[in-house]
């Protein structure tokens, strides 16, 4: 995992409108990131991801749907750019 990447386990829900988004509900997601992945740098990893094994995510990249094993990422959001 390079420098200045980002994994994150939670986010705010705005269930009550009456009050900031900031105050609302703080709900913990699990993210996952499994053996042998290549995080390159600025990556931002949002909560309930899953980053299967042998992928790369290419830097600045802000996945937002689990990466497949065997591809690299890029983008934002995210998207498969080839097979490895």
């Amino acid at each position: 995992m390079a420098h200045n990447s980002t994994i994150l386990s939670s986010s705010h829900t705005w269930d009550d409108r009456n009050i900031p988004i900031k105050y609302n509900q703080l709900v913990m997601k699990k993210t996952v990131i499994k053996d042998d992945v290549w995080i390159g740098c600025g990556v931002r990893i949002l909560s309930n991801i899953c980053v299967n094994s042998r992928s790369i995510i290419a830097s600045g990249a802000v996945v937002t749907k689990d990466v497949p094993s065997n591809v690299i990422v890029a983008g934002l959001p995210a998207k498969q750019i080839k097979t490895i």
